[in-house]
């Protein structure tokens, strides 16, 4: 007796797979189904199924022909559909109304795609590796599909991008008092001259008093307006018209003005980690200055001493002591020079220097915006937010290969970054202590 799976549809049986087919096995992984065996079966499942579905529909349409008499039969028409197991070929009833000889429609046009559609999938893939890659890799895990091309990749990225490039999700109604808001930009290369050759992204990071958190990211000069984009995004996480915003910023006059349209009135201030980072950077310079002599050695020190001062003062607010800590370090920087050549300045010198002069330029235009961050942080309030920085990484970096200088259209890059954000912010929502960098989306 031959044991098989087979679909029965009415009074019809459609053989899916016969065990008889199976050779015996020669090694420990031939007990398992083979990717090729999972393919066939499906696909026949897929078949049987398409079959039952064209006859419920053909049912349907003599039903309601029967059942009004304006409405006639016309003809049927072949259609088919690229799935993930192969093509399926359906005959689709059409309808005819005898009065106004207008069709009658029995399915529905623009219904939107499922969650395991092939285009679904496909944006997903092209979201989080190249289009090229992802076409590979999809032929490779479902090689019945059809039409596994970087283009098709590309075509569904930017399809699903325009859908989820607005915040879709609200706050179930909630409102909250406070939020922190911290932005940031960054850039990608463009394709066409015509626009630059460079897109800003403003990119950021929302967190509310009720525990809500999203991220935001936008190309400046897409489709939609970025003062109307953050402020949806602000809305979607519960922002009144009572709500209090903290908001941080690298300085940047842009979003100065981007804060402004979107009706926060609340001065910005400027994230710590900027600057930190620079002092950092002054750091690595100094350290890696050679003396040569006992003298030298003792400038050097005083130089590293009067970093950590100046790291002080502005941590506490302090920008006319800090400003004099870096006029300081310049005369002990000019003392170095002189003490190691008379005639030109050593490349760490000069290279101390120019980022001393750079870093009390920078003081200079913020300080308006500089604030007591020692006393912040005492009472536990933030000072900024350094998951800002590894989210340039996670939107942009990992995916656009700003190293390998890949050119994006605004179009292209707005999709990317929109599909990206919007499984970030999904993962978020489901785990609110969650990474802003998580994993790539399952496939299924």
């Amino acid at each position: 007796m031959e044991v098989g799976l087979e679909l029965v549809v009415g009074r019809q049986r459609i053989p899916v797979y016969a065990w008889s087919d199976r050779r015996v096995p020669q090694a420990l992984q031939e007990f398992a189904l083979p990717l090729n065996e999972a393919h066939a079966i499906v696909a026949a499942v897929q078949a049987g199924l398409a079959e039952l579905d064209e006859a419920k529909l053909r049912e349907k349409a003599l039903v309601l022909c029967r059942a009004n008499e304006e409405i006639r039969l016309k003809d049927y028409r072949s259609r088919r559909l690229q799935t993930l197991f192969g093509d399926v070929r359906v005959r689709i009833p059409r309808l005819l109304a005898r009065h106004n000889r207008d069709y009658v429609h029995l399915l529905a046009d623009d219904a939107e795609a499922s969650e395991g559609s092939p285009e679904r999938i496909l944006a997903r893939l092209g979201a989080w590796m190249s289009y090229r890659y992802a076409a590979r890799f999809l032929a490779e895990l479902f090689p019945l599909a059809c039409g596994c091309n970087p283009e098709r990749v590309r075509r569904a990225t930017l399809s699903e991008g325009a859908a989820a490039a607005m915040p879709q999700r609200d706050s179930d109604g909630r409102s909250c008092d406070h939020i922190n808001l911290c932005l940031d930009t960054a850039f990608l290369r463009s394709h066409d001259r015509a626009f630059g050759r460079h897109h800003a992204v403003l990119i950021g990071n929302l967190r509310s008093d009720n525990n809500g958190q999203q991220i935001i990211g936008h190309v400046f000069g897409s489709q939609t307006d970025p003062p109307k984009y953050l402020t949806a995004c602000l809305k979607s996480i519960g922002r009144t018209d009572g709500t209090q915003m903290t908001c941080f910023t690298d300085g940047d006059k842009l979003l100065r003005g981007l804060l402004k349209a979107c009706g926060i009135g609340e001065r910005p201030m400027l994230d710590w980690e900027h600057i930190a980072r620079k002092l950092q950077n002054l750091r690595i310079i100094a350290r890696g200055i050679r003396p040569g002599r006992r003298s030298e050695l003792t400038l050097k020190t005083k130089i590293a001493a009067t970093l950590d001062q100046v790291n002080w003062r502005l941590w506490h607010g302090q920008l006319q002591p800090g400003l004099k800590a870096l006029s300081q370090i310049e005369r002990l920087a000019w003392r170095l020079r002189s003490v190691k050549s008379r005639v030109r300045l050593s490349p760490k010198v000069a290279s101390l220097l120019n980022g001393v002069g750079r870093l009390r330029d920078y003081i200079n235009g913020q300080s308006a915006y500089i604030v007591d961050y020692a006393a912040r942080h005492r009472a536990g309030l933030p000072i900024g937010t350094s998951q800002t920085e590894s989210l340039a990484n996670s939107l942009i970096n990992k995916r656009m290969n700003k190293s390998q200088q890949m050119r994006w259209s605004k179009a292209g890059a707005q999709a990317v970054i929109s599909l990206r954000v919007a499984h970030i912010n999904e993962m978020l929502r489901l785990s609110p202590s969650a990474s802003i960098s998580p994993a790539p989306p399952p496939v299924l």
